[in-house]
């Protein structure tokens, strides 16, 4: 049995579902050798001294850095797990100011990790992860998770997102494709944040919630869009498929501007389209795409192979 201490932030969001709740769930779930238990930087030392490896979601701080050194005191293996590019982060962000004031323990705290477990491959090398304890781990989903058919369509346009992506959604850059395109859809929805720019007859705001009633609002909401504007900085160019997982999840597409040129948005559309048919059938080819490469079972034998390759039980040899 591999006992493993799954660290996270104390407020369950979705990043932390793509990256931990719903993957480690079902790794033990597949695989009845691996335990793992869900807590965070405050768990207690007979937590840690009962388990084999601790998996961190995104440390950053100096608690961070005295967790794992304490982990690291009574021979516990670490996992870094990373979805953003904390040496990227562009003006305006909110953990700007934080990385400042972290910037040396993070380092620190990567190389203290005997694993890295990034979600694309441009964090790879910030994350210092070439050196053999990277793996480029992508978000994925289990089939059961997505709808049989695209949602019916209604005109229906959502932008999904948190104080972290205000910078991207007040650019003028967004601004001016909202006006070109904002008659064009019955109904446009802003989703935990609802920028003053954007308010017109057409658009509702909707407030933040919790991540059991986000998922279901998601397949209930009907959206046909999900609209994902990015800045070309760094940081976007880290971002992981979240957006576009979520709206196939939604019974949508996704419209960005990062697509198709920028690795991992080759399934999302460049500009918005208000054909049922063409978003029927780009959903559709979103929907097999996901099932072909980011299925959750095949996805997580990536994660089951270092797992057991960094406690010395087997080399890399379990096939998906």
């Amino acid at each position: 049995m591999v006992r493993i201490l799954s660290i996270d932030h104390p407020t369950e969001n979705a990043v932390s579902w793509w990256r931990n709740l719903r993957p480690l769930t079902e790794l033990q779930r597949r695989w009845p050798d691996i335990q793992v238990r869900f807590l965070g930087e405050g768990a207690p030392l007979h937590e840690i001294l009962a388990c084999d490896m601790v998996i961190m979601y995104r440390p950053m701080t100096e608690g961070s850095l005295k967790f794992i050194q304490m982990c690291r005191a009574h021979g516990k293996k670490i996992i870094i797990d990373i979805d953003d590019n904390l040496w990227r982060l562009p003006p305006g962000h909110p953990l700007e100011i934080e990385y400042h004031k972290y910037s040396r323990q993070i380092n620190e705290i990567y190389a203290h990790a005997d694993g890295i477990w990034c979600s694309v491959d441009a964090l790879m090398d910030f994350a210092d992860a070439r050196d053999g304890r990277g793996r480029v781990i992508p978000n994925a989903i289990l089939e059961s998770d997505l709808p049989d058919e695209p949602a019916p369509y209604k005109g229906s346009v959502c932008w999904r997102g948190s104080s972290a992506q205000i910078a991207d959604i007040e650019s003028e850059e967004a601004k001016a494709v909202f006006q070109e395109n904002k008659d064009k859809f019955k109904r446009w929805f802003f989703w935990g944040y609802y920028p003053a720019s954007m308010r017109s007859d057409n658009t509702t705001g909707i407030a933040r919630v919790d991540l059991v009633s986000y998922f279901l609002g998601l397949r209930n909401n009907g959206f046909n869009i999900m609209w994902k504007p990015l800045q070309d900085n760094q940081f976007n160019d880290g971002k992981s498929n979240i957006a576009w997982l979520e709206a196939t999840m939604a019974g949508a597409i996704c419209v960005t501007n990062y697509a198709p040129e920028k690795p991992g948005w080759e399934w999302a559309v460049g500009n918005f389209t208000d054909n049922p048919d063409f978003i029927a059938s780009q959903w559709q080819a979103s929907r097999e795409a996901i099932l072909e490469h980011y299925e959750l079972n095949r996805v997580n034998t990536i994660r089951y192979n270092h797992i057991l390759t960094i406690l010395g039980i087997l080399g890399e040899t379990i096939k998906a």
